[in-house]
């Protein structure tokens, strides 16, 4: 019943998308003929135009024979005529009309006065005209009425396969995960070999005091020793003073693994510091604090790392958002001379560009 039901609503909808196209077409055919008759009628008036161009002609030719009629009834005149003897004098063009006017009550040679005679019988039809010129396009009608909505149509194949775009931006690194669950304890492993011997222990207390013994024998005097020479001048506070702090002069682009140069120089105590390689070389032992920096911008991720002759000491990570970040570490180092200690790249977004408020610092804390 459902499936009958559903099958005369779609006849219905058909009959009137159909009639609807059939009023289009009664209108079109009605806005044809207009188009026609409006044709015809410029072809008359075009015919009707024509037709007096040809009576008006006419009318001057039956003028035209009127005065040569006229001129040869004046030399054909009778001899006792008041005007016999006179020369003719010449003759002015006249109307059709005023042909007729004087035919009407001019004598003529045998002293007859003409009248007017019957209407003559309607000549016959003439030949068909000439088809008019197309009569231009008329106003364009008022639009129609929109038509009832069409099906909707079957659904189209599916389209090819696109080509692979290209390899998109290295994405910023994700948040930490959770802890994970701690292990279950592994089998103890084999006993070790026995170490190497560890350094001396710290010196005992004093023990207690003994009695004291009885004098010994008074000893030889001894020969005489030659004086030493003299010890060299120990270094002055002053000289063991070392400090340096250093930023970046420009924004500058970091590669992986690569050094980090601070190359603008604020205080360089003892220069130790050389801003052309970001590297500190130590001069004097002793325990020392360093300090670093880095600001990073455009959602971008950095990790460095403090490193003393390559190996690895301390991490720095800092990630952007929206807005620049900046983050800093601080350590304290035992050194001895000629060690040298830099900042590191360990992993970079691609693209980071380190930010001017970066910076790299370290003094001499305790000379020993």
């Amino acid at each position: 019943m459902f499936q009958i039901s559903n099958m005369v609503t779609l006849i219905i909808l058909f009959l009137i998308y159909s009639a609807n196209g059939q009023i289009d077409l009664n209108i079109k055919n009605l806005q044809d003929q207009l188009v026609s008759l409006q044709t015809v009628v410029k072809s008359t008036v075009t015919d009707i135009g024509a037709l007096r161009n040809e009576h008006r002609e006419l009318q001057e030719k039956y003028s035209a024979l009127w005065d040569q009629l006229s001129v040869l009834g004046h030399k054909n005149g009778r001899a006792d005529s008041p005007d016999a003897t006179k020369p003719a004098g010449p003759l002015g063009q006249r109307s059709y009309r005023a042909y007729l006017n004087t035919r009407a009550s001019t004598p003529d040679s045998q002293n007859c006065v003409c009248t007017k005679g019957e209407k003559g019988a309607s000549g016959p039809a003439g030949p068909v005209g000439k088809p008019g010129i197309t009569g231009v396009p008329g106003e364009r009608g008022p639009k129609g009425e929109s038509g009832s909505p069409g099906f909707n149509g079957d659904d189209g194949l599916d389209g090819e396969k696109g080509d692979r775009g290209p390899k998109g931006d290295i994405g910023s690194p994700g948040q930490p995960g959770p802890k994970g669950v701690t292990g279950s304890s592994g089998q103890s492993g084999p006993k070790g070999d026995t170490g190497s011997n560890g350094q001396p222990g710290l010196k005992g207390d004093t023990g207690d005091t003994a009695a004291t013994g009885q004098p010994g024998p008074k000893g030889d005097i001894g020969s005489s020793c030659q004086q030493g020479p003299k010890g060299e001048t120990g270094a002055t506070d002053h000289e063991k003073n070392i400090a340096f702090t250093a930023g970046v002069r420009n924004n500058m682009y970091v590669t992986l693994y690569g050094i980090i140069v601070y190359d603008d120089v604020n205080t360089n105590v003892g220069n130790a510091y050389n801003p052309a390689t970001g590297t500190f070389t130590c001069i004097i032992p002793g325990i020392y604090v360093f300090s670093w920096s880095t600001e990073v911008n455009d959602s971008r991720y950095l990790k460095s790392e403090l490193k003393v002759n390559g190996e690895h000491r301390l991490y720095l990570e800092v990630a952007a958002g929206i807005y620049a970040n900046t983050g800093s570490a601080t350590i304290t180092l035992q050194l001895s001379v000629d060690d040298v200690v830099y900042i590191s790249v360990f992993k970079v977004s691609h693209g980071l560009v380190l930010g001017m408020a970066s910076s790299f610092s370290g003094y001499l804390l305790h000379a020993l």
